[in-house]
């Protein structure tokens, strides 16, 4: 085996540490982010849910980050048309997407039949889930129900019904 001598770890911790710095040196000359306004689109109308949600998340963006965060809604075509803006803008982190799951099964599906203007995983990169939301059922009052019952097995071709009608008989 041999020996390394003092010189010799001297001149190897120097060569690992010069690496580093030297590796490290494009990010130390990069300025702090952000340093324009930052973009969110919204591939949706302006009211609903994900927009009322990533205006939340604007404000609370500009507020912390000392920056203008600008909320822009693009509609149409469930979501595509404002995410292709987000797919064709500069990787630079200034322009964002904000979408919920239409967005996303609706790219898969046009990618799955080759009709998507871009692909879900190649032209983006996830950051963050913003909210989930469960999903709530009404159900009328039982004395509805017992009616409705009653009049769909009084009148069965009068009524439609998504439940089988074994099943609606119970």
């Amino acid at each position: 085996m041999t020996k390394i001598t003092t010189t010799q770890r001297g001149m190897l911790t120097g060569a690992v540490l010069a690496g580093f710095a030297f590796a490290a040196a494009p990010v130390w000359g990069q300025p702090a982010y952000p340093t324009k306004t930052i973009r969110i689109i919204v591939p949706f109308p302006a009211g609903a849910t994900t927009d009322m949600l990533a205006r939340l998340f604007a404000q609370r963006l500009t507020e912390s980050l000392g920056q203008t965060v600008v909320v822009e809604n693009v509609g149409g075509a469930g979501g595509s048309l404002g995410a292709d803006q987000v797919a064709k803008a500069a990787p630079d982190g200034y322009t964002l997407l904000f979408h919920n799951i239409t967005f996303t099964t609706t790219t898969s599906s046009l990618q799955y039949v080759g009709r998507s203007r871009h692909d879900i995983e190649q032209d983006f990169v996830p950051m963050a889930p913003m909210c989930h939301s469960g999903c709530w059922r009404t159900l009328p009052s039982p004395q509805v129900i017992s009616k409705s019952l009653r009049l769909t097995r009084n009148r069965p071709q009068r009524h439609c019904s998504t439940v089988p009608p074994a099943r609606a008989a119970s």
